[in-house]
Parts: C-alpha cells; sequence; structure tokens
C-alpha cells in the first residue's frame, strides 16, 4: 500500500528542507520509521505500508524521541519514537505532550544528549538515577524529583534557557559541566562537584524549600550567584571554597560557610545581606580586595566593614570571619574583621563595624548590646578602642585609626570565660609522638578538652582529649604524650567544651617535627622594627626558605637564601608587615632542621 502526503510551504517550519523529509506512521500501538519513501517540495509519497494509521512528516532527527503514547513511564518502549528505550549512546529529546516522562521503575535511565523542549519535564524517582553522557538542551521546566542527576560527559555543556534542578545533581568524576549560550542553571536540591563546574559569567542560583548544599573537591568559581530560597530560614551550605566575580545575591535564605572560604576577588559584591539574609558559619570566612584610595565611607564588596581614609590605603584584603573572638577575660561576637593595606602606617582612618542582633548570642553566651565597643588586635594583645556605639543602626564606629588589624566587637568590660589558658606549647619526642601541654589559671563548668591537629590551619583533626576541672580556681598544668596524624610540619590547636555543651577554641600554634640534622639559628634583633637578621650554623652547605606566618597560621613573606657550613647571616626586611608576633619557619633543601626561637615580635 502505498499513501501520498501533501503539504504546501505554508505547513512547513522556516530553513525545513523538504527534500530530506521521512514518515513515521503510529498504528494504534507504536511508532514505525518508514524505509521507501520519495520526497518531493510539496508532498512525500510512502511506499509499501502494510496498513495506515497516524502520520508524522519532517527531518530525520538522530535522536530517541518522546511520545508519552502509552504512559509516563520511562521504560515502556510504546512511549519512544523507534519503539525503543533509549541507552547512554542514544541523544534524547522530550516532546511537549500530556505524559511526561517518570523515571520510577525498572532500569535507570541514560542518554548522550538531552534536549528538553519548551513546556517539558523529567521527574526521577527515588532510587532511580538519569545518567546524561552529553550535553543539555534546556527549554522545558526542568529535571525533578528524589532521584540523582548523573552528568557524565567529560566536555558537557549546558545551552538554551534556565535549567531548573529539583534534583540532587551529581557531576561526577572525570566530568566537566559548562554553562554556554544563554544559559542559566537553577538548583534547588543539592550539588556534589567530583568533576568540574563552570558556569564561567552565566547566573546560577540555589532555590526551592529546602537547604542546598554544595559539595565539590575543589574551589567553585561563580559569575553571579544568588541564593532564592522560599523560606528565608533555608541556606546554601557550602562544603567547599567558592570563588564569586558578580554578584552574591541574598534575596532569600542565608549563605552558610561553615569552615570554607567564600572569596569575592576584586570584582565581587556581597548584596542583599540583611539580619533575615545574611552569611554566617563556624570557622569559615567571606573575603575580598580592592584598591581603596582615599575611600569615603566605603563598604568594602558590602561585607559591612566601612573604610574611609585621608591617603591611599593601595591594594586591601578585607577578611570577615564568623569565629567568636575572646580577649583578656572577655569574649567577642560571632563576627571579626581582618583588614591588611598595602599601606597601613599613620593612617587617621575611620573604620564602621556593621552587625546583627543574633551575632550577639555566642557559643559563650549572649552579649548585652549595650555594652559592645570595638577590640583590635594588634598581633601581641587586645585592646578596647572606645568606638561610638549606634543600637538602632547596628553600627560601631572609630575614628583616628592609624593602623588596621584584626578587629571585633565585644564587651565593654570583662566577663569570666568558662576557662582562663595562660599558655599552651608542644615539644616533639623522639618516638614520633609529640608532647602537649597547656595551663589554666581557673575554669568554669568546664568538661573537655581537645587537641586538633592540621596540615593547613584550615582543616582540623582531633589527636587527643583531656577531662576538665569543672570548676577551679587554682592554676592547673595539663601534659599529654600524643601520635600526630601527620608527621613533620603541622598546626596544633586546643579546644574547651563546657557542661552545656558550648565551645570555645583557641588560636593554632606550628610545629616541626620534621627529622634532619640538628642546626641552629638565631634572630636579632627581637623585638624588630624595620628588620631581623638569622644566623646559622650548619654542617653542611645549602639553601633555606624563610617563611613569615601570622599567628593564624597565614603565610605573609617568603624569602630564598644560600648557607654555607658554619656560619651564615640573612637579612629579611620587616618594615612591610604591622606590629605583632610572628613565626619563622626555615626550610633547607638538604633535609637540615634548624633549632631555635621562632617567634619574632614586630613593634
Amino acid at each position: 500500500m502505498n499513501v501520498k502526503l501533501n503539504f504546501v510551504a505554508g505547513d512547513l517550519d522556516a530553513g525545513a528542507n523538504a527534500l530530506l523529509f521521512n514518515a513515521a506512521r503510529y498504528s494504534g500501538s507504536a511508532w514505525t520509521t518508514s524505509t521507501n519513501v520519495v520526497a518531493q517540495t510539496d508532498y512525500l509519497q510512502v511506499n509499501g505500508l502494510a496498513g495506515l494509521g497516524t502520520f508524522q512528516i519532517g527531518e530525520p532527527y538522530n535522536a530517541i524521541i518522546w511520545t508519552g503514547t502509552v504512559s509516563s513511564d520511562w521504560n515502556t518502549t510504546g512511549n519512544w519514537l523507534q519503539n525503543r528505550i533509549p541507552t547512554f549512546a542514544d541523544n534524547v529529546v522530550i516532546s511537549n505532550v500530556a505524559n511526561q516522562p517518570v523515571l520510577s521503575v525498572g532500569a535507570n535511565g541514560a542518554c548522550v544528549d538531552l534536549t528538553m523542549n519548551s513546556g517539558t519535564t523529567v521527574t526521577i524517582g527515588a532510587g532511580e538515577s538519569l545518567e546524561v553522557n552529553g550535553n543539555i538542551i534546556a527549554n522545558g521546566l526542568g529535571i525533578s524529583g528524589a532521584g540523582t542527576l548523573e552528568i557524565k560527559g567529560s566536555s558537557a555543556a549546558l545551552s538554551g534557557g534556565n535549567a531548573l534542578f529539583n534534583i540532587t545533581t551529581n557531576i561526577q568524576s572525570g566530568a566537566t559541566f559548562t554553562l554556554t549560550g544563554a544559559s542559566s542553571a537553577e538548583f534547588q536540591k543539592d550539588l556534589n562537584v567530583n568533576g568540574f563546574f563552570i558556569p564561567g559569567s552565566k547566573a546560577v542560583s540555589f532555590s526551592g524549600t529546602q537547604n542546598s548544599t554544595l559539595n565539590s573537591a575543589a574551589e567553585v568559581e561563580f559569575g553571579p550567584l544568588t541564593i532564592n530560597k522560599t523560606s528565608n530560614t533555608d541556606a546554601l551550605i557550602l562544603n567547599s571554597d567558592i570563588q564569586v566575580n558578580g554578584s552574591l545575591t541574598l534575596s532569600s535564605g542565608d549563605l552558610n560557610l561553615g569552615t570554607r572560604t567564600a572569596d569575592l576577588g576584586t570584582t565581587g559584591t556581597l548584596v542583599g545581606e540583611s539580619s533575615l539574609n545574611k552569611v554566617f558559619g563556624t570557622t569559615g570566612v567571606i573575603q575580598a580586595q580592592r584598591n581603596l584610595n582615599a575611600p569615603a565611607s566605603v563598604n568594602v564588596a558590602g561585607l559591612g566593614a566601612e573604610i574611609s581614609a585621608p591617603d591611599d590605603l593601595g591594594l586591601t584584603t578585607i577578611i570577615r570571619g564568623t569565629e567568636q573572638k575572646s580577649y583578656n577575660a572577655a569574649y567577642g561576637i560571632n563576627r571579626y574583621y581582618e583588614i591588611h593595606p598595602t599601606n597601613n602606617s599613620g593612617l587617621n582612618a575611620t573604620l564602621v563595624f556593621n552587625y546583627f542582633d543574633d551575632e550577639l548570642a555566642t557559643p559563650l553566651g549572649t552579649i548585652t548590646e549595650s555594652t559592645l565597643d570595638l577590640w583590635r588586635f594588634d598581633g601581641a594583645d587586645w585592646t578596647r578602642q572606645f568606638a561610638t556605639l549606634n543600637t538602632g543602626t547596628k553600627k560601631l564606629t572609630k575614628t583616628a585609626i592609624p593602623q588596621f588589624s584584626v578587629w571585633t566587637a565585644g564587651y565593654s568590660s570583662n566577663t569570666p570565660l568558662p576557662i582562663s589558658l595562660l599558655d599552651f606549647d608542644a615539644v616533639c619526642q623522639e618516638s614520633d609522638s609529640i608532647s602537649v601541654t597547656w595551663t589554666t589559671a581557673s575554669e568554669i563548668q568546664n568538661k573537655l578538652f581537645v587537641i586538633e591537629q592540621s596540615e593547613n590551619a584550615l582543616n582540623w583533626t582531633p589527636i587527643g582529649e583531656q577531662a576538665g576541672a569543672v570548676n577551679s580556681n587554682a592554676v592547673i598544668r595539663y601534659e599529654r604524650t600524643l601520635m600526630p596524624r601527620y608527621k613533620g610540619a603541622s598546626y596544633l590547636r586546643l579546644k574547651q567544651i563546657d557542661l552545656n555543651g558550648q565551645v570555645k577554641t583557641f588560636d593554632p600554634i606550628f610545629l616541626n617535627c620534621t627529622k634532619a640534622l640538628e642546626n641552629n639559628f638565631s634572630m636579632s634583633p627581637n623585638p624588630a622594627n624595620d628588620f631581623t637578621e638569622i644566623t646559622f650554623t650548619a654542617e653542611a652547605e645549602g639553601q633555606v626558605v624563610l617563611s613569615v606566618y601570622s599567628i593564624s597560621g597565614q603565610l605573609l613573606k617568603q624569602q630564598t637564601a644560600n648557607f654555607r657550613k658554619g656560619y651564615s647571616t640573612v637579612r629579611i626586611e620587616m618594615s612591610e608587615l604591622p606590629a605583632g608576633v610572628y613565626y619563622m619557619n626555615l626550610n633547607s633543601s638538604n633535609g637540615m632542621q634548624f633549632n631555635g626561637n621562632r617567634t619574632l615580635l614586630k613593634r
């Protein structure tokens, strides 16, 4: 049986080539594609038919096309044009038909490219997944469900319009998912990046009715990033570092840094933060860099530190932390700033320190707002600044600042802490163990000490515990011999937990247990003003890398020098560093360890 299917030019889509047309016939149970056709400019003749039915004509498409003829079940052959279920080797096109595909039973779904036409959806049920080995062309309503979307393509791209992922999305190891063209991505659940996610300058948002977690093996770099949750009690939770080069907009919901870093670089800006939609965390930070040339009330990158100065500060780094600081025998709110200008002396600057009410509720107790003042850490001591407090605008203002460093807001008078820590130290032992010691002057409801170790002063691992004295007004000396998790150079810190579960974390110390030949060094002058000289006694000649760290473990300066057998002297300039306490670390090319006092006081 032969059928002639006529059409006119007005029936065709723009650019359609009628000479390439083929036909598909629906017999009542399945679609089949014809193999014996004659295509002309105004008709298509289909030859050798076994029967009649419903015909669809057009240019062949290299894909399995969803028709939803039988049901919504992805794994039913009759729902697909070509009458077979797509595999990882097939492109898939989702058509806008009454029955939209649902993966809920049977095998997981798979395809190469996934094209979603306007108005279409794909639903993936619990325990099911859809593996996309190629690109996603998103013009539809999105992919949703309790299952997972697995992106596996080594050079996969998102194109089309806005792609809505109301589903846990996994970018697998070895995969790269790049946003291209006019595309944007909206995630309503978790995004797990084991490969690479490259938004570029395209918009990315996290929305929906629940928290979303970003997990990534590497830092994720965004252009504009928006948090727009249905409820402002939900958040984007970071389990990886991010960089935002555009606007980081908090429309509804929070950014929970946890222990991670959100870096706004030189172009990113925090927008829309309020007491309802804010940035918070445990030990995480949000930071930015800006060139400040005679700034006048500049809220740097929207981080809440407003700076004014009559002169140029140059490239200035602003770090806003969420960890509570303690000073003397009192404590601050859940916010601090590190401000590091290139030009940092004789400033006569003004700082306006912004805060939110809920930052007064700290792990160590709630601070009465009327008692707030600014405190500055100069590298050795915290000093009260006698700032002007405005509880209506939630601002503390300090004028005539000669030099910036670390700032927090807290009690204007001392309030007892759970413990008063006098010292904390560690010494390497011959048996590869370390001896950790600390002393308290008093303890109030102190339950437990935890000793933690880190390779980078960012990620911490517990290596030992010690019961506290609960309540004590006497000086108590503690000592524990522990096996470190990390050999060689590392950081140690002490964490204190009271009977109510409140936690206080103290500043870290640096320890180098690298086994090598014993050699000596000394620093003079110490305290230093503009420079210090390091003198070595070495058993052999070699090359040494001298590193200067802040008390928080940040590398500030590094210098390489050659030394000879016997005595050598190297001069290190310190004039560009602010007054404070620094740690000196020496590593030699031939493995020698230099023993001596590593603490340097800069005046």
